[in-house]
């Protein structure tokens, strides 16, 4: 029994001497290693911040004034030898991995589709007000409800006028007159005129000798009845509407247009139009006037278009397609418009440099087509992060990161964008 405790005693103090042996000879052989490790892995502590509040930079550690939490170092990377510590570096297996894009800026004209959605309304130049000249009464109502179709002439009402019989029987006694004053005829003529009784029914009175206390109302224009304001047996005072007519001859569109289009929207523009329903047929027109008022909901301005209505086919309400040639522009830098980000403040992209992704403020112009134009911020060649940037962006935030400001040799614009700025206003 006591042979055997000894046994036991021994075989551990074998174990004991083994632990500490390997011991040793590993911490050893990893003091020998790390002299070998180049300086330059050693980094250095450039400040302390607030993972949460990256921004604001701290000289020394200590507790965050923001958090319940320690100050976290950032260490300067020199193992690549990164002059630059304002950027972000992604492995390129792991951009992989994060599905990032990139895509390069290219210098193109700016070409663009010319077709936007618009509304048919009435041209408001071809509106017509009918109204009564003298207090009367309205004997007759022909044309009886609104929007009903009407011809030139067409008769749309009959009035009882009392006032005109007294002026009309003045002149009938002098015209028969044995002698009759030519003086005295004009004199009476020019006093019908005057109580706004027309020259046709001057002429009806002149030929038949007879007093016309009645007066048909007819429509001066092809159109529709737009607004109807009476009804048979009303008593009318003088200047009391009666009819709206509008004409078809021509149609205004109202087209939704993106504002930054502004520049290449003008007045004068030939336009075509299609309009469902109205097969084969290519309605011509011009841009008539810019309203100058921008929908704060869509970001659109309203182009008002003029269109010839052939065979009065196209009506109010309708939903058309325009289409216009836009002016010749010159070539301009071009990226993806899913490569910008909006910050509310400013506008960035991700430069992608090998495994280095620097962000960039910019300034842009129009977007169509998922096409941004770059005013200034990048050049030629160059190539930016398409997707996985608010990724990216993220990262730059947390680090602290500062997107670099615009640089001046970047920051010239083209003496043709400075006459679009210049012309920036909607007209």
């Amino acid at each position: 029994m006591k042979n055997y405790k000894i046994f036991l005693s021994l075989i551990f103090l074998i174990f004991v001497i083994s632990g500490y042996g390997f011991y040793k000879l590993g911490l050893n052989q990893g003091i020998k290693n790390l002299k070998h490790i180049p300086e330059k892995v050693v980094a250095d502590v450039l400040y302390w911040h607030d993972p949460m509040v990256p921004g604001h930079k701290f000289d020394k550690p200590g507790k965050s004034p923001f958090m319940d939490m320690d100050l976290v170092p950032v260490y300067a990377d020199h193992m690549e030898g990164e002059a630059n510590n304002n950027s972000v570096k992604i492995d390129t297996k792991l951009q992989q991995n994060l599905g990032i894009r990139i895509a390069p800026v290219v210098e193109k004209l700016f070409s663009y589709s010319s077709e936007f959605a618009g509304n048919i309304v009435y041209d408001e130049r071809n509106t017509l007000l009918i109204q009564t000249r003298a207090a009367g009464y309205l004997e007759k109502l022909i044309v009886r409800t609104p929007q009903q179709s009407v011809q030139k002439d067409q008769v749309l009402a009959e009035l009882f006028i009392p006032e005109w019989v007294a002026i009309q029987e003045e002149y009938l006694a002098i015209k028969q007159m044995k002698l009759p004053s030519e003086d005295l005829l004009l004199a009476a003529q020019q006093r019908m005129k005057l109580i706004g009784i027309p020259n046709s029914h001057i002429r009806l009175i002149q030929s038949t000798n007879v007093v016309q206390p009645h007066i048909k109302i007819t429509a001066p224009i092809d159109g529709i009845i737009t607004e109807l304001s009476v009804r048979e047996g009303m008593t009318l005072s003088n200047a009391t509407p009666l009819f709206k007519v509008n004409s078809l001859k021509t149609v205004w569109v109202h087209a939704q247009i993106p504002e930054t289009m502004s520049q290449d929207i003008y007045v004068g523009a030939h336009v075509q139009a299609t309009a469902n329903g109205i097969s084969n047929t290519t309605f011509d027109g011009k841009i008539d006037a810019i309203l100058p008022e921008i929908d704060q909901e869509t970001r659109t301005f309203t182009a008002r278009i003029e269109l010839q209505n052939i065979n009065s086919t196209l009506l109010p309400g309708m939903f058309v397609r325009v289409y216009f040639n836009p002016k010749s522009t010159d070539k301009v830098l071009t990226i993806p418009t899913e490569a910008v980000i909006q910050t509310g403040k400013r506008t960035l992209v991700f430069i992608a440099e090998n495994e280095n992704f620097i962000p960039v403020e910019i300034r842009i112009g129009r977007e169509i087509n998922n096409k941004t134009e770059i005013i200034s911020g990048l050049e030629v060649g160059q190539n930016v992060v398409v997707s996985g940037q608010f990724l990216i962006d993220s990262e730059a935030s947390l680090k602290g990161i500062e997107a670099r400001m615009l640089p001046k040799q970047y920051d010239k614009i083209t003496s043709t964008q400075k006459t679009k700025e210049q012309k920036g206003a909607i007209k």
